[in-house]
């Protein structure tokens, strides 16, 4: 999937001359699971937001080992063409500095990884929590993963939400027919 997204890269990046072409590849490699982690992000839901957070941090370590071999140029390109970052640290007159480059954004990446994980560990435990109030009427709260499913014949077991029904035992077998909710 990277390989198709970093070469695409290169085409949405065309317009911008030589240098922003070749980079294209790489920052499209970075964009696009980038999109999916502000998307979740957005949503409030960092549990999925934490899954192409991680996707970012393996990005960073196959871009560090593109940029490690900008020199020796052993890695088989794609239909032979132009080494990105050959070209890219040549323009920039840092060629020889591509190894230590490589070691700082593979260092990046594993930090992006742990982040990931701390953050889809810490956002999972908060989402499996489920919490049952009973409220003074008689009516059945249940919290998960900050949607509040108002049971009102919880003896039934049913659970009304969004014109779905649910039962309160298993939140995502419907309990009711069509047109019943």
């Amino acid at each position: 999937l990277d390989l198709p997204i970093h070469e695409t890269g290169h085409l949405v990046f065309g317009w911008g001359g030589e240098v922003l072409a070749a980079l294209g590849g790489t920052l499209f490699q970075l964009i696009v699971p980038l999109t999916f982690v502000v998307y979740f992000w957005r949503r409030g839901d960092r549990h999925a937001a934490s899954v192409p957070l991680w996707w970012v941090g393996q990005n960073c370590w196959n871009i560090a080992r593109y940029v490690a071999d900008a020199q020796a140029m052993e890695l088989p390109l794609v239909g032979g063409g132009e080494h990105d970052w050959n070209f890219l640290l040549t323009v920039w007159g840092v060629l020889p500095k591509d190894a230590e480059l490589a070691r700082s954004i593979r260092l990046a990446g594993t930090i992006i990884v742990l982040a990931s994980l701390w953050l889809g560990r810490s956002a999972g435990h908060g989402q499996l929590r489920t919490t049952v109030s009973e409220q003074s009427h008689g009516v059945r709260n249940v919290r998960t993963h900050g949607v509040s499913l108002n049971d009102e014949d919880h003896r039934g077991g049913v659970a009304r939400h969004s014109k779905h029904c649910f039962s309160v035992g298993a939140l995502l077998r419907p309990t009711c027919g069509a047109g019943e909710c």
